[in-house]
C-alpha cells in the first residue's frame, strides 16, 4: 500500500479536517508505519486523494512541522522523528552521549539554577530527608536543535553547603562534583514510568500537552550507599525506549 492510501480521515466526525490529517499522520509515525526520512505526499496530491481543500493539508503539515515531526526540504515534506536509545535510562554517564548515539548533534541550555521550594510530595519522591534545603538545576537538552528532554537535578545544600561555589552551568558537572567531594564510585538507581506531558514541559518540548512521555527518576549514591543526588528526566514523545533481551 502506498503512503497516500495510508492517510485516512472520517468526514462524519465534527473535528476539523486538518486536525484529523495531523492525527492520522502522527499515528502512522508513532506506530512506525512511516519512518524517519520518508517523504509525505505533496499537499495538493493528498488533498485531491481525500477530496478536501488543499488548505486543510497545508495546515496539518504546518502543525506537524511546528511539533518537529516533519521538516520541509526542497519542496518535500520529510518525516523527522529521530529515535533515542535506552542508554538514557540504563547507563550512568554524560546525558549528551545519548543524543550523540542517535547520530545527532547535542546542545544544552541552562534554564535556571535556584533554591527549590520543597513540599511533601517532593520529599517522598526524592527520598531526601524532610526540611533539607534543596538546590534545583533545570537543563534543556536538544539534538540537532530539536528539544529532546528536560533534566531536573536536585542537590541538598544541607549536605553540600558549598555546592553553589563549585557549580558550573553546563553538564556534565558531575565530574567536578565528585572530585570536590572525593566520591570514588557514584552509581545510580533509576525508576521509569510513563506520564502525560505536563503543560509547562509541553511548551519547552514543543509538543501537545497530555502526550505520553517517559519520566525517569534517578537516585545517586556514593561508595557507602549514601544518597548524594536526585535527578528527574522528562523525555519528548520522540523518545523510543527499547531493550534487546537475549533468549
Amino acid at each position: 500500500m502506498i503512503l497516500l492510501d495510508l492517510i485516512k480521515i472520517d468526514k462524519r466526525f465534527n473535528s476539523h479536517k486538518s486536525d484529523q490529517i495531523f492525527m492520522a499522520i502522527l499515528d502512522l509515525i508513532k506506530n512506525k508505519v512511516i519512518k524517519n526520512c520518508d517523504i509525505l505526499p505533496n499537499p495538493a496530491d493528498l488533498a485531491n486523494h481525500l477530496n478536501l481543500c488543499v488548505c486543510h493539508v497545508e495546515e496539518a503539515y504546518k502543525l506537524l512541522a511546528e511539533y518537529h515531526y516533519i521538516k520541509k526540504e526542497n519542496e518535500n515534506y520529510i518525516i523527522y522523528n529521530f529515535e533515542i536509545n535506552s542508554n538514557l535510562f540504563t547507563h550512568h554517564g554524560d546525558l549528551e552521549e545519548t543524543i550523540i548515539s542517535a547520530g545527532k548533534t547535542p546542545s544544552t541550555q541552562l534554564l535556571y539554577a535556584k533554591n527549590f521550594k520543597t513540599d511533601e510530595k517532593f520529599y517522598e519522591q526524592s527520598k531526601y530527608e524532610k526540611n533539607e534545603q534543596i538546590f534545583e538545576i533545570k537543563h534543556l537538552f536538544c539534538g540537532d536543535g530539536i528539544p529532546v528532554f528536560i533534566v531536573y537535578t536536585y542537590i541538598s545544600l544541607t549536605r553540600f553547603p558549598d555546592f553553589k561555589e563549585i557549580f558550573i552551568d553546563t553538564p556534565p558537572f558531575s565530574e567536578a562534583f565528585n572530585a570536590h567531594y572525593n566520591f570514588i564510585d557514584v552509581h545510580s538507581l533509576r525508576h521509569i514510568k510513563v506520564i502525560p506531558m505536563p503543560q509547562k514541559e509541553s511548551k519547552l518540548l514543543n509538543e501537545l500537552p497530555g502526550t505520553a512521555v517517559y519520566m525517569g527518576a534517578c537516585y545517586f549514591y556514593d561508595e557507602n550507599e549514601k544518597q548524594v543526588g536526585y535527578l528527574e528526566i522528562i523525555t519528548s514523545s520522540h523518545f523510543s525506549f527499547t531493550f534487546d533481551i537475549p533468549i
